[in-house]
């Protein structure tokens, strides 16, 4: 369930349990444990930690709750039994005794959020591990990603008043160089070709120790064993400088995409969310890494009907969104989240209104991302080969470009000859894109 940090927590715990002898299988069979990473990034999140308790009972077996969620507690944890336990992020070997030994206490009572009391994770520096397999390996009967997302920090000190996560994933706190040096070397020799440097707030890498993302950045590059592909996920825009973007535009290993979360498009709301920077600044940030980097993706996060969002804010947004040199975004309506200071502000927006923005920057959204796959037509691109999918006369293998641009290759299956010269999946090809297939927005591209 969740976000990237989520799906990080998820494979690094598959890996240890694999490590320790333990076989993954999938959600739908029986287990005599059964795992729940839990999000609580909106209210709705809870209500589907609850399905998935209800249904994992039904099963048997013991049912080990960790997330977000358990971090902060919930009523929906009563539905659980004596021998279930709930774990806090931040202590994986705590979790590992809970799921392996069925030893631990933790109930899930709903806890009072204070700043002061926050945690510091203690599973930061912890290995990948030797049970890391190929790109096209499986871990029991989960397939992994095959852009490999390396967790690189944890934990945020924003505290933007829309926000749960500084009291779920605790306090900023950096994985150290040399431990990374050596996942990076564990995933080349593995096979993989892209990894995506993640965190709960990627930016703040460094932050509890004299660091920067910059300089993390500039010793990866010096790195000899490593993946050939390193993608940045999301940033927020201050944390973002002219020489991040100039590093970027210059060291080649560095995909030219960046995802910079501007939640808004309006001062006001800026200051609501309390967001610590200026709307001019992230979009100088825009209009710099489109001069610095013309051929890349650069894509945003933005929540419509805010509290305080006025039907004249919503459309001065809207028509800025026009203007700006973005390739897509990620639209969200607003969603109350308790315990956050948000749900304290005047000026809310009924749901229905809150939905429709989010449709009309949507629509915005899909053009610019059709209109900027469309201008790799008759280009060489660069693609990570993800997935193989059979129809009746062809089949189709999809990947991702450099500039985050989904494509993929089409062999007819009289022609396997083609199909045998293509890399395995998790490696990178060059290919040639040749149209746009506007019904499953992907570039369509040959050898």
């Amino acid at each position: 369930m969740g976000c990237r940090s989520n799906f990080a927590d998820t494979t690094d715990l598959q890996l240890a349990l694999v490590g320790a002898g333990s076989e993954p299988v999938a959600s739908d069979s029986m287990a005599d444990v059964y795992v729940i990473n839990t999000c609580t990034v909106t209210d709705s999140a809870e209500k589907e930690v609850r399905s998935h308790i209800k249904a994992a009972k039904k099963k048997g077996g013991r049912v080990v709750v960790t997330g977000c969620l358990a971090s902060i507690g919930s009523e929906v944890f009563k539905d659980l039994g004596a021998e279930d336990i709930v774990v806090p992020l931040g202590n994986r070997a705590a979790l590992l005794k809970a799921i392996l030994l069925g030893e631990g206490e933790g109930s899930g009572e709903v806890k009072e959020l204070k700043r002061g009391d926050r945690h510091t994770s203690k599973d930061i520096n912890a290995p990948l591990g030797e049970a890391l397999v190929e790109p096209t390996g499986k871990l029991g009967e989960s397939s992994l990603r095959k852009r490999f997302h390396l967790r690189v920090q944890e934990g945020c000190d924003n505290f933007c008043t829309f926000c749960i996560i500084p009291f779920t994933r605790g306090k900023v706190v950096s994985r150290s160089i040399e431990r990374i040096r050596t996942d990076m070397e564990l995933l080349e020799s593995r096979g993989f070709e892209e990894v995506v440097l993640t965190g709960t707030h990627l930016g703040g890498y460094g932050q509890d120790n004299d660091s920067s993302l910059l300089e993390l950045l500039e010793k990866i590059s010096l790195f000899k064993n490593r993946p050939k592909r390193i993608r940045l996920s999301s940033l927020d825009p201050d944390d973002v400088d002219f020489k991040l973007i100039d590093f970027i535009a210059e060291e080649s290993s560095f995909c030219h995409h960046l995802h910079i979360c501007l939640q808004a498009l309006d001062s006001k709301i800026l200051k609501l969310m309390n967001r610590p920077y200026t709307l001019e600044h992230a979009l100088s940030l825009l209009d710099y890494s489109r001069k610095r980097l013309p051929v890349s993706s650069l894509g945003s996060d933005l929540i419509t009907g805010f509290p305080g969002e006025t039907a004249e804010i919503f459309d001065s947004q809207a028509s800025l969104l026009e203007e700006l040199p973005l390739s897509y975004l990620h639209v969200f309506p607003y969603s109350e989240r308790v315990g956050t200071a948000a749900t304290r502000l005047d000026g809310e927006v009924p749901m229905v209104e809150r939905k429709r923005r989010a449709h009309r920057l949507r629509s915005i959204s899909e053009r610019k991302q059709r209109e900027f796959a469309r201008s790799f037509i008759d280009k060489k691109i660069e693609l990570v080969l993800e997935t193989v999918t059979e129809n009746n006369e062809v089949v189709e293998i999809k990947g991702t470009t450099r500039e985050f641009v989904d494509a993929m290759v089409v062999i007819p299956k009289n022609d396997m000859a083609k199909f045998a010269l293509m890399s395995p999946l998790g490696k990178c090809l060059e290919v040639s894109a040749r149209s746009y297939l506007e019904s499953k927005e992907i570039l369509v591209c040959e050898l």
